[in-house]
This record gives C-alpha cells, structure tokens and sequence, in this order.
C-alpha cells in the first residue's frame, strides 16, 4: 500500500461505528496519512507565499516533500495511538495489555506501507519505537488532554520539513497548533463513531 495513493480512498466519508480492532486500524491509519500530509504541505504552501506553485513544481522540492510527509508518519501515528490509548484505558481490564495491543496495531501499520524511495530505510526504522516510548510515558499518569498531545513529538514534524532551516523562524508554533487542532478532530470523530467496549473487547481477545 503506497501511503501518498491511498490517503483519498481510505478518508471517504464515514458514518458506521467502528466496533473492532480491524476498523480502529483504518481509521488510526487514514488519519495518520491524512495529518502527516496536511500538515506537511500545508505550512510549506504557507512558508512559501504566492510563489508555492513554482516551489511545488520542482522535482527537487516534490522529493523533498515526499520524505518529509513520511517522515511525519511515526511520529502523527504516536500522538494519534495516544489519544486512542487515553479513550480506552478506563474501560480496559487490562490497560497494559491494551497498550501493548496498539503498539502492535501501530507496528502493523507501519509494515504495510510501501516506502519510497525518498526515504532511507534506517531512518525509517529508526522511528520504529516512537508508538511504543509514547505509550510507556502515558502510561505513568493520568491520560493527558488532547490539546497537549502534540508534545513533545510535534518537534519531529518541525524537523523533517522540506526546507532550508535559515527559511524557519518562529514557525514550531504554526506546526505544533496545526497538530493540536487535528488531533481535537480526530478526537471529535472517533467519539462520535467508537463504540469503546467493543474495540476494546476486540483488542484485547485478537
């Protein structure tokens, strides 16, 4: 599955419940997709003025901005299983099974993506335990609101940017509230399609 191709298809409108382990995937990943390019490209178009379409129709820059996108995967996907995590854990029986169980989703995931060629391999797997240190933090207190989520992972988005760091100013705060205002929606949606007891039940039985 190529993540860029995809992300059109798999955030079609919808409406049904998400009842299992299997629909809480897709949805976790759609949105993954979705905020990690949304955010990417929207602060670029942003950065970039009224010359963005010329900067966007350089190859140099399109690869840029491809490895930037994916690099932002992992870390979106962390803060997206957090919120995840932070909905379930007071009906769980179990909070640590749990958390491993979304790690496991999130690993899943990260292994049906295709990767391009843009992005080095090790860097990718250097990303690989960012879903599970998340979760080990969060499971040390009480889950965080939504509106912090964004920390300290929105600080990996703001790295992997497509552009020269002398052209980054004062701009962590415009991705850091992009994140934050995302992941409000993405907590606003999936309370009002999750039915907790029976993902959970899925989860923790899979």
């Amino acid at each position: 599955m190529n993540l860029l191709s995809s992300i059109a298809a798999r955030l079609a409108p919808r409406r049904e419940t998400i009842a299992d382990s299997r629909q809480l995937a897709q949805f976790v990943g759609s949105r993954t997709a979705f905020v990690s390019q949304k955010c990417v490209t929207e602060f670029c178009r942003v950065r970039a003025g009224a010359s963005w379409q010329q900067l966007f129709g350089e190859a140099d820059f399109q690869a840029a901005l491809m490895r930037s996108t994916w690099m932002s995967y992992t870390p979106v996907l962390a803060m997206i299983v957090e919120l995840v995590e932070g909905m379930l854990r007071s009906q769980a029986p179990d909070a640590a099974k749990l958390r491993d169980r979304l790690v496991q989703m999130a690993d899943e995931l990260r292994s049906e993506l295709a990767l391009p060629t843009q992005v080095e391999r090790a860097d990718w797997a250097n990303q690989s335990g960012l879903v599970r240190d998340r979760l080990a933090m969060a499971a040390l207190a009480a889950p965080r609101p939504v509106r912090l989520l964004a920390d300290p992972l929105a600080r990996s988005v703001f790295d992997a940017l497509p552009l020269h760091a002398s052209l980054l100013t004062n701009d962590f705060d415009y991705i850091f509230n992009n994140l934050r205002m995302n992941l409000i929606r993405t907590h606003e949606d999936l309370a009002a399609i999750a039915d907790a007891p029976r993902i959970i039940d899925s989860l923790l039985t899979s």
